[in-house]
């Protein structure tokens, strides 16, 4: 008795150099859905990576019940010194809410069927995928109530200038002249018309976004990076899969209309201990080729690490409601915030409480959202901030006080239950809030 048939998936769809097209489904065969099981397709015209071509491969599946989707990955070998097994990214994958299936009792799709990228049962549903066993490290180049410009030149011949930056990781264990670290010599070559212009994208994978209206989305990082004007909201973004092992190599360029290619003008390199927490500002000095200051970097950054636990393709919610939907109507904290710098935009109901969560619930909510924290004792408990904000009573000014922050979980349960909260009228205290035991 057969229990399995051989079925050849074909599917047209563009991908990048280095991008795969492959499919997963909910049998063994295909990867249990697991997402660094997908079976990799192979392109029947390799010649045409920057075209849509038609991916194929042949899997031996169940007689019935086969499900599966399509999706773009990059698979790494194991490399030594970064992974000693095969890693999966998943760069986008299809998430219509069913997944396409195969008739039962069918030998094989019909010969000459090929199937579209993210298109079926009527609808296009394409999203990214996720963090698994990679990590993104983020830069963002703005302005800021604190940091005015995030590229300072110290000489005024540079002030009206368009500036570019290019953002190259550079890994501290392996050898920089590997095939796949190449392109870190740049900023020692200063003759930048003999550099070769290398088309194919190299892991990791460095994307950039300015974030204007029809721009923001993340392509690829040009040779001479991106124009960083001042006023601009410029997003770069490294995936990889060993940040804390990398630094980052800024290298910065002049244009100038009299020339095509623009001037090279110095460096930066934001090192692993200029990112001390996940998220935060670092500002570096931009030295000349001859190691002399010229200018200022202030760069936003944000470390996002990946769950291992992740990686059901299975289904997913990404893009299941209509473009007409309106959205979801959610109690924050409960019914809304308790403290306001005004005393008549205070909730009458204390957020965070049993009392607030059932009053929105009451008033039509479909959900509400709270945070849940650990104390000292390992007890959860509902608060919104990191810290606490403590008064501090001056002895000689009465009517003055002094605000001292103590994290959340340096607090056992009963010390933050003895904890007042502040006036309603008090301005002062925003984060002062009721905490209640789970």
């Amino acid at each position: 008795m057969i229990e399995s048939r051989a079925w050849e998936f074909r599917v047209s769809c563009q991908v990048a150099p280095e991008e795969q097209v492959c499919v997963v489904g909910n049998c063994d065969s295909l990867g249990m859905w697991d997402s660094q099981r997908v079976i990799p397709l192979y392109s029947e015209n390799p010649s045409m990576y920057s075209e849509e071509t038609v991916w194929s491969t042949s899997v031996q599946i169940p007689l019935s019940g086969v499900e599966y989707r399509y999706c773009v990955c990059i698979i790494l070998e194991g490399r030594p010194g970064l992974h000693d097994e095969q890693v999966v990214v998943v760069r986008r994958w299809e998430t219509n809410m069913l997944p396409r299936k195969i008739p039962d009792g069918v030998s094989n799709v019909a010969e000459g069927n090929v199937e579209q990228f993210g298109l079926y049962g009527g609808y296009e549903r394409v999203d990214q995928g996720w963090l698994v066993k990679d990590s993104v490290v983020q830069f963002r180049l703005c302005n800021s109530t604190l940091y005015n410009d995030p590229i300072m030149l110290f000489k005024k011949k540079y002030q009206n200038k368009n500036v570019r930056v290019k953002v190259t990781p550079i890994d501290l264990i392996n050898s920089p002249h590997e095939p796949h670290m190449g392109g870190i010599d740049e900023s020692t070559d200063f003759d930048i018309s003999s550099l070769h212009i290398n088309t194919k994208p190299t892991w990791p994978i460095t994307e950039v976004a300015v974030m204007k209206e029809g721009l923001c989305k993340f392509h690829q990082q040009d040779q001479f990076g991106v124009v960083c004007n001042n006023g601009d909201y410029v997003v770069i973004q490294c995936r990889m899969l060993k940040p804390d092992s990398n630094v980052f190599l800024c290298d910065f360029y002049i244009e100038d209309s009299r020339e095509e290619i623009p001037c090279y003008l110095g460096c930066s390199y934001i090192l692993p201990s200029n990112m001390k927490e996940n998220y935060g500002v670092a500002t570096l000095p931009i030295t000349s080729p001859k190691h002399i200051p010229v200018g200022q970097l202030t760069v936003h950054y944000m470390v996002v690490y990946p769950m291992e636990y992740g990686g059901d393709m299975s289904v997913s919610y990404a893009h299941h409601w209509k473009d007409s939907w309106k959205g979801l109507e959610v109690g924050h904290r409960g019914a809304g915030n308790s403290y306001h710098s005004e005393s008549k935009s205070c909730a009458n109901i204390r957020e965070n409480t049993v009392a607030s969560l059932k009053y929105a619930a009451e008033k039509g909510a479909d959900m509400v959202e709270f945070d849940v924290q650990l104390s000292k004792d390992l007890v959860p408990v509902i608060y919104h901030d990191f810290h606490a904000c403590i008064a501090l009573k001056r002895k000689k000014e009465q009517d003055k006080t002094d605000l001292l922050e103590i994290p959340i979980k340096d607090l056992t349960l009963s010390q933050l239950q003895a904890l007042q909260p502040a006036s309603q009228t008090q301005s002062y205290f925003p984060r002062l809030f009721t905490i209640n035991h789970l």
